[in-house]
This record gives C-alpha cells, sequence and structure tokens, in this order.
C-alpha cells in the first residue's frame, strides 16, 4: 500500500511539473525605510528613514497556459534596512539590520507586461548594529544588538511589477513586518516595527 500511494504521488506531481514553465531572474535595488518605533512615554524619540539596498533571485512558476493570468513567484533576497533615531537631549541613534527574506508571491497579469504581486514573507535576521553618535567626543560606537531582535519573523509584500524590455523589469514594493521585531522593551523604544518601500530593477531569464 505505501508503494501504492509513493507511486501515486510521483505521478501527480510528475504531471504538474510536467505541465509548468519554470523561469529563473535576479533583481537587486533600494529600500526606503518606513520603520516605526514605539517609545517609553518619558523618551521624546523620532525616527528618521535612511535609503538601505537589497538584492538577490528568484523562480517563476506559471502553467503552460496563455490564458493563465496568475503565476506564482519564489524569491530569495538579502535585505538591509536603516533608520535613524532621535532623542532630545540625549545622543542620535542609527540602527543596521540586515534579513536573509523569502517571499513567495501570487502575481496577477493584468496585461502581459505589467502584474500585482501580493504574498507572505519569511525574514531570518543576519545580523543587527546600532550605532550611538556622542556630540560631546564627535565619536561613533557600533554596538551589535542581534540578542534584541527576534532571530525570524513574518512579512507581507504587496507591489507592482512592470516588464520594460522583453526579461528587462522594474519592481515596486511595500514591505511591512507582522508584528515587533524587538523581544522586550528596551531604554530606547518599547516596540520596533521594521518596514520598507523598495524599487528595483531585474532580469528574467
Amino acid at each position: 500500500m505505501k508503494k501504492f500511494f509513493f507511486a501515486l504521488f510521483v505521478f501527480v506531481t510528475s504531471g504538474i511539473f510536467a505541465q509548468t514553465t519554470f523561469r529563473f531572474g535576479v533583481k537587486a535595488g533600494a529600500d526606503y525605510s518606513l520603520t516605526t518605533l514605539q517609545v517609553p512615554s518619558n523618551v521624546d524619540t523620532k525616527t528618521s528613514p535612511k535609503v538601505g539596498f537589497w538584492g538577490g533571485g528568484f523562480v517563476e512558476m506559471s502553467p503552460n497556459s496563455e490564458k493563465n493570468k496568475f503565476k506564482l513567484q519564489l524569491e530569495a533576497l538579502y535585505n538591509a534596512n536603516n533608520f535613524a533615531i532621535s532623542n532630545t537631549g540625549y545622543d542620535d541613534y542609527k540602527d543596521h539590520l540586515d534579513y536573509l527574506s523569502f517571499p513567495l508571491l501570487a502575481k496577477y497579469f493584468i496585461k502581459p507586461d505589467f502584474s500585482l504581486n501580493a504574498g507572505p514573507v519569511f525574514n531570518l535576521l543576519m545580523g543587527a548594529t546600532q550605532s550611538q553618535y556622542d556630540a560631546n567626543t564627535s565619536t561613533t560606537i557600533s554596538n551589535n544588538i542581534d540578542d534584541q531582535l527576534k532571530s525570524f519573523q513574518m512579512g507581507l509584500a504587496v507591489g507592482a511589477t512592470y516588464y520594460i524590455y522583453q526579461g528587462l523589469f522594474v519592481d515596486l514594493r511595500y514591505n511591512p513586518f507582522l508584528g515587533q521585531a524587538n523581544k522586550n522593551a528596551t531604554t530606547l523604544y518599547n516596540k520596533l516595527t521594521p518596514s520598507a518601500l523598495t524599487l528595483g530593477l531585474g532580469y528574467k531569464f
């Protein structure tokens, strides 16, 4: 019986893959941090967005049918998210968060050269540093804050892709995290929620 179900599984999956087209590609660009902070009531704090960067590759899966407007895309991306924290009466800080992200997107092609994309994102923390500028000494001290952040965080990706010429495309996306990224409240903030607006170029082979 086990052999029968295994053979059935192989038959069904091989049939699905035989009717599916796979295309691979690369993409890279910049991100504009929209990260928000929830701060203690006695701290006068505000965040300033900074530009970061991202890049990686993807595989696009689609049925062998010209009438089908839906496709599925799995990506592996490196994301560098930067933002600044300003405190009245205190020193300024700059945070740098590195994530390895795996978006799984459903793509709907309104036109052959334009698609709307949305899906979950699985984010793995690769590293995090916080730089503190001391105005009195005019020096900057960087500290590792990996232990203050969660190693895994779910997120979302919502955006659109426009194909400029053949496989060359431009990609615009909004990437919010779901929930706070820090494990516990700190003296600087109670809740840290990373998010970014990303823009980039890519090529689908």
